[in-house]
């Protein structure tokens, strides 16, 4: 226990007197040896008792002492400190929120502290920020920078607001997987499987349109999909070996194929135009073949119609639908800004749409499919010919027969622009495919004539009808660019 009694020489006043700590120890009453030097500090102001007022600590017991001793100089240290405006250590944050976080109250030493807290370095970050929330240990000047975005029109919702945006990008940032090769790579690879061709690019990602270093193009086997998938191999191998690159410096894959298929699990339901694509895995197959963990896997239609979206006609529309005519009629729908699935993951498969009571039978197994009279495939059969090409050059020699196999394909697809018109009105539909782009007469005026004639004139009024702006490459770009939006986390609405 201590005891405070004033002691003074004789005829001195009471009030000046001093305080001294008094016990039964050892040593009571004696003035301590360090007395000046644990003095309480002169930097603040004197108190009533007068200038010559001094306060000493005297140990009376070695643990009671030492308590007393070392709780007055710390609360003497923190008085100079709030007198003097140093309310905060060399590092900018207070030693109590350091002993609250379980962490030494000592300051480190200047050369042994974390890069990012010298010079000044955690200031200049918080200061750096437009709008967010203010940090525990915050300085004065980075009070100061808030009160400026206050009154610049910053009130407390839009400060708060920032801050809430801040944390969800951070969120959005730290739960997205990173399935992208390292950093400066930017190789793609684009592959376009289709009925009659295995076309691949290695593209550079120059935005917004990828950039084609190498190609490689081949027939597609017609023995079975094991001896497709083998082929699909050597290709991409073969277009790498020219820009002399290997797989592992490519950033992604993707791959378009003809549907209905699971992009989720890579599996190819059905491919009418491909013998043996029936439930196949071409998603697994191909990346055991290219020695990767995975790739992206979509319908041929879906990846030109992201491509178009991003990068080409249907830039900006929010509803559009992308028809392609070539070999095969396939589709994808937008509406909305976004892409439709549909329950079965077949929505858009407009070349099965119903067109005529009767016709050839289609490869889905049905008649009057828009596929079955006005696709290249079709046209070809129907004249007995292994090309479209040699049909259309007919026709254009006045070939009575070729003449009537190229009107019925006309009618057809003049049907389907205005059922689509009506059903879905759709403020643009990109056509592309090899048909289209070398025989837009037979293929793009056609539609818009019809559109014109019998559709709803609402619905008229409000669609165009252009071809894709990505030519013959689109479903090799639109490989490349949808893998890119997929691996930038881009693809919420084509998911």
């Amino acid at each position: 226990m201590v005891k405070l009694e004033y002691r003074g020489t004789r005829g001195t006043d009471p009030s000046r007197t001093t305080p001294r700590a008094v016990g039964r120890t050892r040593g009571a009453g004696r003035t301590h040896a360090g007395e000046k030097a644990r003095r309480v500090p002169q930097s603040f102001p004197q108190g009533r008792a007068g200038s010559s007022a001094r306060t000493y600590i005297h140990a009376v017991g070695r643990e009671q002492g030492w308590a007393a001793r070392i709780a007055l100089q710390r609360a003497a240290c923190r008085i100079r400190q709030l007198w003097e405006g140093q309310d905060r250590d060399a590092d900018g944050e207070p030693p109590d929120a350091r002993r609250r976080a379980s962490r030494s109250d000592r300051s480190a030493p200047a050369d042994r502290r974390r890069p990012h807290r010298r010079d000044g370095a955690r200031t200049r970050r918080v200061r750096g920020r437009t709008v967010g929330a203010i940090p525990r240990c915050a300085r004065p000047a980075d009070l100061r920078g808030c009160r400026a975005g206050v009154r610049q029109g910053q009130g407390e919702e839009g400060i708060q607001g920032g801050a809430a945006a801040g944390v969800r990008q951070r969120q959005r940032a730290v739960a997205r997987p990173r399935r992208q090769a390292s950093e400066g790579l930017s190789l793609f690879l684009g592959i376009d499987l289709g009925a009659s061709n295995i076309r691949c690019v290695i593209a550079r990602d120059d935005a917004p349109i990828p950039r084609i270093v190498a190609r490689d193009e081949r027939a597609t086997p017609r023995t079975g999909p094991d001896d497709v998938v083998r082929a699909i191999g050597e290709s991409a191998r073969s277009a790498l070996a020219i820009v002399k690159a290997s797989v592992r410096e490519l950033s992604g894959v993707g791959c378009s194929a003809p549907g209905p298929l699971d992009h989720l699990l890579g599996i190819v339901h059905e491919a009418p135009n491909m013998p043996g694509f029936v439930d196949f895995p071409l998603g697994p197959g191909l990346a055991d073949a290219l020695g990767l963990k995975a790739i992206y896997l979509d319908r041929d239609t879906v990846m030109a119609a992201v491509g178009e979206a991003v990068a080409g006609a249907a830039r900006g529309a929010r509803d559009f639908i992308y028809i392609t005519i070539s070999t095969g009629i396939g589709g994808a729908i937008v509406s909305g800004g976004r892409l439709l699935r549909g329950a079965a993951n077949t929505a858009g498969e407009v070349g099965h749409f119903p067109v005529a009571f009767e016709g050839p039978r289609c490869g889905c197994g049905s008649y009057g499919c828009v596929e079955s009279l006005a696709a290249g495939r079709f046209i070809a059969e129907a004249f007995g010919v292994d090309d479209a090409a040699v049909v259309f050059a007919a026709a254009e020699a006045n070939d009575p027969r070729a003449q009537s196999i190229i009107a019925r394909a006309e009618k057809a697809l003049g049907n389907l622009a205005v059922g689509l018109a009506n059903a879905i009105s759709p403020a643009l539909i990109v056509v592309g495919g090899s048909i289209a782009e070398h025989e837009p007469g037979h293929t793009l005026e056609p539609m818009r004539g019809a559109i014109a004639a019998r559709a709803f004139k609402v619905a008229a009024a409000a669609v165009r009808i252009v071809p894709a702006a990505l030519g013959r490459d689109v479903g090799m770009l639109g490989a490349v660019i949808y893998a890119r939006e997929r691996l930038a986390g881009r693809d919420e609405w084509f998911r």
